[in-house]
């Protein structure tokens, strides 16, 4: 591979990747290497001199090498140990120790009468390398003149004598000197800017290029970067350049907590991204999933000691494995692994420089997140926008709003309110949108005052994010504990019910009011992230405008209906009385040629007109709606309009005593059976209908039979009228039964536990 950035002259630099297994063998065994060239020296300047003192000095130094190893490797030590102040130290021992070992050798040994060469003030040089491996420029220099000093006063005087001192400095001294600063600072050259090192960092600035310049072409164009497209071609790079065998990306999934394979640069690996190959963060162990826990970066280079390493079938020969972050502005993205079939392979410098690469890539994917939620923004503006400049009704609008936040928020199940805090009538809803375990159960307008809808009408936070319900205790959480109609009746809650694990609840506000509450409901532990929060809160804000202008909307039908109740009392049923009394009055005489078929004509006339006036005054019984928290009084009532309106024959056997019906159970037990008689009025066309009431076993029965014309049960939709029923009496702790085929009539038993005066 060439390089494009030259670094002058006299330095060599490969032209291609250095082989990385030579690097990491002297780098492992540098402690040794030195070692052995240390305990030569000593061997060839002692071995004729002194046995003793040599044998005495290399037991010394191997067992001062062995306790250095040892405390190098440590977990508990190896910090302090490697930390620079802990090295001058050691420095400062070596020194004092060669110095003493010195004056020992030079006084009191023929040493300096047998050789012709001294060699043995080399061994400073150990002391030199240590300092030279971590210290600075100015550590260094210290080192280099404490050792200057230290031969100095150890030295013989012996040879030319260049200045007059107490101890006099030779020409010897000083070439030793010389020689000292010289390879020292060659040592420290070579040790801390490696040629291969460099080569390694021009490595990484052509992957940088690389990588930079496939991102210049996508933002040249005007289609919106596709972030996986991206990832592929930045780990093709960086195999290609830096001669890994696998570079892979897992691409963090905050919702479901694992990481999915989605780039990779080797036939296997594509087969994973292919597969959707995933690890769960939490329950499985592994060196990526280690990596996404702690944010920080790993790299082992004998995978199979490693505790966190997970074989993955698709790299069976994995013998060194380095994972790194992708992150921006502390938020996780994911994580790029490397692995390499072989074992002592990654440097330092490898880690430092895939760091700088995942932060490129991380950088790039949050604009391109960021690019996807204003592309978001919009949609959201575009769907929820609609039913604001059209004329829907609230129920299709609330039906909208949970399948745009289903869809677009990745909800399993959305529940919406909608309440209007100008009139005060009350929770309409759910409104939902998903596939709910017992979707019968959710057609209900909510009445209840203590349930979590109520309590979040007048006050709470905007939004609550529960990423674990496990976590809390439902059962005594201000929100989240059981209405009395569920303690009453011990039927479970919504979250047990239909598996709840993670929900967000988002009040719906505008202008300071709430207008409804919105559920996102997730049937797996979540984990939301800043983003989804603030989409939470976009969506809040457009959805509860569109609600607001539905309620206004309401405002002005209601006032269009009081305007025509008044119109149907004053004019309407006047006017249909008018009418029949001139068709009534109508007389036909023998001068008519057809008078028999004028005279049916009229008839049929004069009968529209009587059923028309029966559901004007039908239409505003419904809209007086006054009604007494007497049971039975309301049923008479009931059955005497339609006996006079409709001309049924209504059959009614009341044996209830009053004190078994609260006002609140009469109210809904009214509801339920006015709209079973008015369904059997107006779709079943019956002509007699029967109410039987008793009270048997602290049990309330209630069957309402008709002979219409039936229908088959299965056809019910979700939000007709029945669903409805139904689920009035599941709330009030009862059942509800339903027996009707086509041509057979209809018949509905309601039942459900009662005690006086409760």
């Amino acid at each position: 591979m060439t390089i494009h950035t030259p670094l002058g002259e006299g330095l060599h630099v490969p032209q291609v990747r250095p082989d990385r297994r030579w690097i990491r063998f002297f780098v492992k065994h540098y402690s040794y290497l030195v070692g052995i060239v240390t305990s030569l020296i000593i061997i060839a300047s002692l071995y004729k001199i002194d046995l003793v003192l040599m044998v005495a000095a290399l037991v010394a130094y191997w067992f001062y090498l062995a306790f250095r190893i040892r405390n190098r490797t440590s977990p508990k030590w190896a910090p302090i140990y490697r930390s620079v102040p802990a090295q001058f130290i050691r420095t400062l021992l070596l020194i004092a120790g060669v110095s003493i070992f010195l004056s020992h050798v030079y006084a009191n040994t023929s040493y300096l009468e047998e050789v012709k060469v001294d060699t043995l003030w080399l061994l400073y040089l150990m002391a030199i390398s240590v300092i030279s491996q971590r210290g600075s420029r100015k550590w260094f220099a210290l080192t280099l003149l404490i050792v200057i000093i230290s031969l100095y006063l150890v030295s013989p005087v012996e040879g030319r004598e260049i200045f007059r001192s107490p101890i006099p400095i030779t020409l010897e001294f000083i070439l030793k000197s010389f020689w000292l600063v010289s390879l020292a600072g060659l040592t420290y050259i070579l040790l801390r800017y490696m040629s291969d090192a460099v080569a390694d960092m021009n490595l990484i600035v052509n992957v940088q290029n690389h990588i930079r310049e496939m991102e210049g072409k996508f933002l040249r164009t005007n289609n919106e970067l596709d972030e996986y497209e991206y990832l592929e071609k930045s780990v093709e790079i960086i195999k290609g350049d830096l001669l890994y065998d696998h570079v892979n990306v897992y691409r963090l999934d905050t919702y479901d907590q694992e990481l999915t394979c989605v780039a990779a640069a080797c036939p296997a690996g594509k087969k994973l991204v292919e597969g959707k190959y995933s690890v769960k963060i939490a329950e499985q162990e592994s060196i990526i999933g280690f990596v996404a826990r702690t944010g920080q970066a790993h790299a082992t280079n004998n995978t199979a000691k490693d505790p966190h390493y997970l074989p993955t079938p698709a790299f069976p020969k994995t013998k060194s494995e380095l994972v790194v972050p992708i992150k921006s502005r502390n938020r996780l993205y994911g994580v790029l692994d490397i692995q390499v079939q072989q074992s002592h392979y990654f440097l330092d410098q490898d880690l430092k420089a895939i760091e700088i690469l995942a932060n490129n890539i991380g950088w790039v994917v949050d604009n391109s997140e960021q690019f996807e939620h204003i592309n978001w923004i919009n949609r959201i503006i575009e769907k929820i926008a609609m039913p604001i400049f059209t004329q829907n009704h609230l129920d299709d609008t609330l039906q909208e709003i949970a399948d745009v936040a289903q869809q677009e928020l990745a909800a399993d199940l959305v529940m919406l309110y909608s309440y209007d805090p100008d009139t005060h009538e009350g929770v309409l809803g759910p409104i939902y949108a998903g596939q709910p375990e017992h979707a019968e159960l959710l057609q209900h307008v909510s009445r209840e005052n203590d349930n979590v809808v109520q309590r979040l009408i007048d006050k709470g936070e905007q939004i609550y994010c529960n990423e674990d319900l496990s976590e809390l205790e439902l059962d005594k959480h201000p929100l989240f504990s059981p209405s009395p109609t569920h303690r009453a009746t011990g039927r479970p809650t919504f979250i047990s019910r239909e598996g709840i694990k993670s929900n967000v609840i988002i009040r719906l506000l505008n202008n300071d009011q709430c207008v409804g509450v919105l559920f996102l409901n997730f049937k797996k532990v979540r984990a939301f992230t800043f983003w989804d929060k603030r989409r939470y809160f976009s969506f809040a804000h457009l959805a509860a405008l569109a609600i607001q202008k539905m309620h206004s909307q309401q405002h002005e039908i209601r006032l269009e209906m009081t305007d025509l109740s008044k119109r149907i009392h004053d004019t309407l049923i006047g006017d249909t009385l008018g009418l029949y009394k001139v068709l009534d009055s109508i007389e036909l005489d023998g001068k008519y040629p057809r008078k028999e078929k004028l005279r049916s004509l009229i008839d049929a006339a004069k009968e529209m007109t009587d059923r028309l006036h029966n559901d004007i005054r039908y239409i505003s019984g419904l809209l007086e709606d006054t009604q007494t928290n007497d049971l039975q009084v309301e049923l008479d009532k009931l059955s005497i309009f339609f006996r006079q309106i409709f001309k049924l024959g209504m059959d009614l056997k009341w044996k209830i005593d009053p004190a078994y019906l609260s006002p609140k159970l009469s109210r809904e037990l009214f509801l339920v059976v006015r709209e079973a008689i008015t369904n059997a009025a107006k779709h079943a066309r019956a002509t007699a209908i029967g109410i039987n009431g008793n009270v048997s076993a602290g049990v309330l029965h209630i069957r309402v039979t008709d002979n219409g014309q039936g229908f088959d049960p299965q056809q019910i939709r979700r939000a007709n009228g029945l669903a409805s029923m139904r689920y009035r009496m599941i709330e009030l702790g009862g059942d509800f039964n339903l027996d009707s085929e086509p041509g057979k009539g209809t018949t509905i038993d309601l039942s459900i536990p009662v005690k006086k005066n409760s």
